[in-house]
This record gives structure tokens, sequence and C-alpha cells, in this order.
């Protein structure tokens, strides 16, 4: 479906490698959404193997600039695919999610990370930290570049982002507000997208992710 869709809809300047697993589940996700439009996901993939990540990478060092992944793969998988990346000069980007606890995180796993973005419940489940506000949001930031992530982006919904780097970190909120939400599905993926997207056209972080916020 996904692939007639691209076919349909004609994207003649993007190059689309979807692979057809025949015989095998894939991801599976249920999804659910309460009263003010904020949603739930549990979602498993297995299916994915290093052989596909090797096969994949070889494709992208040839013509991308950015490499994104998460834990709906096993995190070992992950892991590898950023070191593979990084090697090959790609920048990576890490959506955590669904979270664990950094402790159940391959180890170093972090040090392959140019930017982690996980929303504000995937980084209380990764630091213990409890987020309640942007300021909450920057202790769990330093907690995630003391693990080794170079850029940290933690997402707040309506509220924008906290961006941190270095030793600074930064409040960067929404440029439009939206008045009347009825679902947040995809909103996450759709950030993550959006600022791959920016940055992969040679536009900074922090333009990036005003183009993130506006767009999620």
């Amino acid at each position: 479906m996904v692939r007639d869709n691209f076919e349909k809809k004609g994207f003649q300047d993007v190059d689309v490698h979807l692979r057809t697993l025949k015989n095998i589940n894939t991801g599976h996700a249920s999804i659910t959404v309460d009263e003010s439009g904020e949603n739930k996901i549990i979602f498993a993939n297995f299916a994915i193997t290093k052989e596909m990540v090797n096969e994949s990478l070889k494709l992208a060092t040839q013509s991308c600039k950015v490499f994104v992944t998460q834990l709906e793969i096993v995190p070992e998988l992950a892991h590898y695919g950023m070191k593979k990346a990084q090697a090959a000069g790609l920048t990576t980007l890490f959506n955590p999610a669904p979270a664990v606890p950094l402790k159940e995180l391959p180890k170093d796993m972090l040090k392959s990370v140019d930017i982690i973005i996980p929303n504000e419940t995937e980084a209380e489940v990764l630091t213990g930290c409890t987020i309640k506000n942007a300021v909450d949001a920057g202790l769990a930031v330093s907690k995630l570049r003391e693990a080794g992530a170079k850029n940290v982006i933690i997402t707040l919904g309506s509220e924008g982002c906290v961006y941190g780097y270095a030793n600074t970190v930064r409040r960067i909120k929404p440029q439009r507000k939206v008045e009347k939400v009825v679902d947040t599905t995809g909103a996450g993926d759709c950030f993550v997208g959006t600022l791959a997207y920016f940055l992969s056209c040679g536009y900074s972080i922090v333009e990036s992710i005003h183009f993130a916020n506006d767009i999620a």
C-alpha cells in the first residue's frame, strides 16, 4: 500500500527504497487517543536484521546526509546502525521510542547519537526525571548529554521543545498555535522527519527546530 501510494502520487524527486518482506510480521501499532487529543502507542518490530541495515546504509551513503532510527527495533541494532552511519559521515538522529531506562540501552549507545529527540514522557523514562515544565526538561537534557548525546531536543507538545548542546539549554516555542487539537498521533514523527529534512538541506539545528515545531 505504501509503495503504491508513492507511485500514484508521483514523487519524482524522492528516492524511495522499500523492502517487502513475505511470511513475516513487521511492525504492529496499537494507538489510543483521549478526549484532549493526546495519544499512547504500543509498537513492536523485530523483522529488521543487521544485513538489512548494512544494505540500506550502503545505498544511503551514496546520497543521504542524515540517518534516523528509533527503538521500534532492538536497541543493539539501532546502535549498530548509528555507529556505521557516523563512520560514513552521516548525522545521526535518534528518536528513543518506545523508551527504556538508559541503563537498559547498550553501553555507550548515546555516544553514537548526534541528536536525540525524546518527548517529555520518553525523557522521563530514559533519565528518571519528572518533567512538569521546561526547567525539569533542562535537567533531563543534562543527564542525556552526560550519557553521551551531543545534542538533545526534548519535545513538549504544544509548548515547543527544549534544546540542549555544549553547556547551553534553550527553550524554543512554536511560532504559531493550533487552536483546536483533534489528534496528536504522528506529531512526534512529523517533528523528527521535518528536522531531518531541513538538516539535510543545510539548515542549522535551531533553524530546523523552528520548522519542525511549526509543521508538527
